[in-house]
C-alpha cells in the first residue's frame, strides 16, 4: 500500500459530535477517510505518515439535523429559507453554519443590512446553548477554532449583488480557506434576478460548496416562493419554510429536489434556538 494513502493524527483532542466531549485521542486516516480510533500513541502501520495534531481540535463529522430532508442540500447547490419577520431565519441559518463549523468545514456569512457583531452574537449565542446542552469539555478550544474557521461580511442591500458575493468566497479561497457553506442572509425577494441565482449556483458548483439563502416573507405563513424568486424556483436544490405553530417554530419542506413527497419533513424546533425540539 503506498504510503501516502496513510496518515496518523497523533496526540489531538476529537470533537465526539454526540455526546460533545473533546477526547485525547489518535485518528488513523486512510485515502481521507477515518480508519481508526485510539488512545495518543496507538500502533499505526509501517509506513504511515505521521501529522503533529498537539494544541488542534480534531472534529471528524456530524450529520447536519437541520437541512437533511432527503439526503441533504448537498454540494453546489442553493438552499433557500423563508419565513416571516421575526421568525427566526438568521437563527436557523447559524444553526446550520455551526453544524458545519463543527464538522471542520470553511464558512463564509454575508449579512445584508447587519453588522457583523450582531451576527456574531447569534453565533456566541447558539454555541453557549449547545454547549448547556451537554458536558462540552474544552469548550474554549472548541469557541476559538469555529470562530477560526467563520467569516463574516456585512454588506448593504444597496450594494450587495452575485459578482459580490463571489468575490467575497474567491477571496477566502486564495486566503486559503475555500468555504464548504456560504450563509446569505436577509436577501431581498423582489431583488432576485434569474442570470443572479444561476450566478450564485454557478459559484456553488465551482466552489464545491454548499449555499443557503434567507428571504423574508410578508406574513407568518409562508404561501409559496415570495417576489421575484417565484420564476427561478427551479435554480434552488431545496426550499424550506420556517412557520410560528402552537408554542415553536415548524420547519416545512416546499422543495426537495426532483422529489415529490416532501410532506414527510415537518419537524418542531424550538422557539428560542430553533433548533430541533428534544422528544
Amino acid at each position: 500500500m503506498p504510503q501516502d494513502t496513510l496518515k496518523v493524527l497523533r496526540h489531538g483532542l476529537v470533537l465526539d459530535a454526540t455526546s460533545l466531549r473533546a477526547e485525547p485521542r489518535d485518528v488513523l486516516i486512510e485515502n481521507g477517510a477515518i480508519r481508526e480510533l485510539g488512545p495518543w500513541g496507538m500502533a499505526a502501520p509501517e509506513g504511515t505518515a505521521p501529522i503533529d495534531a498537539r494544541q488542534r481540535l480534531v472534529l471528524p463529522g456530524l450529520i447536519n439535523a437541520h437541512t437533511h430532508a432527503h439526503g441533504g442540500l448537498g454540494k453546489g447547490n442553493l438552499g433557500l429559507v423563508l419565513a416571516g419577520h421575526g421568525v427566526g431565519k438568521t437563527p436557523f441559518l447559524v444553526g446550520v453554519a455551526l453544524d458545519e463549523l463543527i464538522r471542520g468545514g470553511n464558512v463564509l456569512h454575508v449579512a445584508i443590512d447587519q453588522t457583523v457583531a450582531h451576527t456574531r452574537a447569534h453565533y456566541d449565542t447558539l454555541f453557549e446553548e449547545l454547549a448547556s446542552q451537554a458536558p462540552l469539555e474544552a469548550a474554549a478550544q472548541v469557541h476559538a477554532e469555529v470562530d477560526r474557521r467563520r467569516s463574516i461580511r456585512a454588506v448593504t442591500s444597496a450594494s450587495f449583488g452575485a459578482a459580490k458575493l463571489r468575490e467575497a468566497a474567491k477571496l477566502q479561497q486564495e486566503m486559503g480557506s475555500p468555504p464548504a457553506l456560504v450563509i446569505l442572509e436577509n436577501f431581498d425577494a423582489a431583488r432576485g434576478t434569474r442570470d443572479e441565482l444561476l450566478d450564485m449556483k454557478a459559484l456553488a458548483q465551482e466552489l464545491g460548496a454548499e449555499i443557503w439563502l434567507s428571504a423574508a416573507c410578508r406574513g407568518e405563513r409562508v404561501d409559496g416562493v415570495p417576489g421575484a424568486l417565484a420564476k427561478s424556483r427551479d435554480a434552488f436544490g431545496v426550499i424550506l419554510a420556517l412557520e410560528p405553530e402552537n408554542d415553536g417554530v415548524a420547519l416545512r419542506a416546499l422543495k426537495d429536489h426532483e422529489n415529490p413527497d416532501v410532506s414527510a419533513l415537518r419537524v418542531a424546533l424550538d422557539p428560542r434556538t430553533l433548533l430541533l425540539t428534544r422528544s
